[in-house]
């Protein structure tokens, strides 16, 4: 929230230009392999004991990593081309695919007749 924040206030808002590649590409590998390895990639292994450092650090690292793309990803003018050598460029592409749109409306829906 204090990005966001931040990201409001502040009146030059293109943080994908600013931004080092290798953060990017730091946060996008982490988010990337995260969300494969899952909840206890240690459990029933000799590296059992490395699960209390896995478990409260997991869900932290993968939410600020995710809303840090997130944040980049909004940040340039629509209209402007961002490089190829970014990994934004590729998620923003994925989520902007024209099958989302039903996926979206629906679920958004279903949500809100849950919550009536």
């Amino acid at each position: 929230m204090i990005a966001a924040l931040k990201y409001q206030t502040n009146h030059d808002k293109d943080l994908l230009s600013k931004t080092p590649l290798w953060k990017e590409w730091l946060a996008f590998l982490t988010v990337f392999f995260l969300g494969f390895i899952g909840g206890d990639p240690f459990g029933g292994t000799k590296y059992d004991f490395l699960g209390f450092l896995y478990a409260p650090f997991f869900r932290a690292v993968y939410g600020g990593c995710l809303s840090y793309l997130i944040l980049l990803m909004i940040s340039p003018d629509p209209n402007s081309t961002i490089p190829y050598s970014r990994p934004t460029k590729f998620i923003r592409g994925f989520l902007s695919l024209p099958f989302w749109i039903p996926i979206a409306t629906l679920s958004y829906s279903i949500y809100l007749w849950h919550i009536s």
